[in-house]
């Protein structure tokens, strides 16, 4: 996640990369309100940190959380605050793989590391069937990606997915055409386009790593999606929820007006983030009952 303004120099390298970083790992929110416990760890050769708040329990459900930044920046620091949120919401244990990042590490760093971590968690003894996925924004890309990889590896599938703002189609031309209609408040053009280049090249290629809706078929695990009217992702969001609702995946789709991209990461300052973090829980808490 950024804020539009931050972005506005364009391609993102050097020092202005390295600020970049520095702040988003500063700026993601607070989760001081909130007793948690973290703990570092390294997943069949990713280092992950764990996030558990006190109020998880036993935190017999595990999230893995990939954590969003346009495939350049953010980290597990940078998203702690949210993970304690969603392990209060959830009752579970998170997650939060340092994978890869780009320009460093382009594509398939990132969802080569995403796949580790997951078979890691499975090798670690981690019940699929009290497994969730879930991604925000670049990390809703790598979320998907990782679940098209795991039914073409014929891994165990998680119980559900929970995607956040997700990057759908990188290049996607529905995004652009929203965003000039009416600008995104946070993702910037001059940032997202240079920031997919530095991560997938310039070559064009097209499967279902790159573009996870090609991947989708009836296999996928239940999908819990939520996205802002004021994001330029909307229509992408929208296209994703169809395509897993025609082969008969089950599909909740959640738009929440006047909300903007990754909005939940404001949990404990903004009242619809704390409403959508406990709509995530409310899901997840279905979903395991339905097992």
């Amino acid at each position: 996640m950024a804020v539009r303004p931050l972005f506005r120099f364009g391609e993102p390298s050097g020092n202005t990369l390295a600020a970049i970083r520095f702040l988003t790992d500063r700026a993601s929110g607070s989760a001081r309100k909130i007793s948690h416990r973290t703990s570092a760890a390294t997943l069949n050769g990713v280092p992950c940190t764990w996030v558990q708040a006190e109020s998880a329990g036993a935190g017999e459900t595990t999230v893995l959380h990939l954590h969003g930044g346009g495939f350049l920046v953010g980290s597990p620091r940078s998203h702690t605050a949210l993970a304690v949120r969603l392990s209060a919401a959830c009752h579970a244990r998170v997650c939060l793989p340092d994978y890869r990042l780009s320009p460093e590490h382009p594509h398939p760093a990132g969802a080569d590391d995403a796949l580790a971590t997951y078979r890691g968690l499975l090798a670690a003894g981690v019940d699929p069937a009290r497994l969730i996925v879930s991604g925000d924004s670049a990390g809703g890309h790598l979320a998907a990606a990782l679940i098209n990889d795991v039914i073409r590896e014929g891994l165990p599938r998680p119980a559900a997915v929970v995607l956040l703002s997700p990057v759908i189609d990188p290049t996607s031309a529905r995004a652009i055409a929203r965003d000039r209609r009416r600008r995104d408040p946070v993702l910037a053009v001059p940032f997202w386009a240079p920031a997919v280049r530095a991560h997938f090249g310039g070559g064009g290629i097209r499967d279902q790593r790159t573009t996870p809706i090609d991947g989708v078929d009836r296999r996928w695990p239940p999908t819990f999606i939520q996205v802002g009217t004021r994001e330029c992702l909307l229509d992408d969001a929208r296209g994703f929820a169809a395509a897993l609702k025609r082969v008969g995946v089950p599909c909740e789709l959640q738009i929440w007006p006047g909300q903007i991209h990754v909005f939940q990461i404001f949990a404990g300052f903004v009242p619809e983030a704390d409403d959508a973090i406990a709509e995530i829980g409310r899901f997840l808490h279905r979903t395991q009952r339905a097992v």
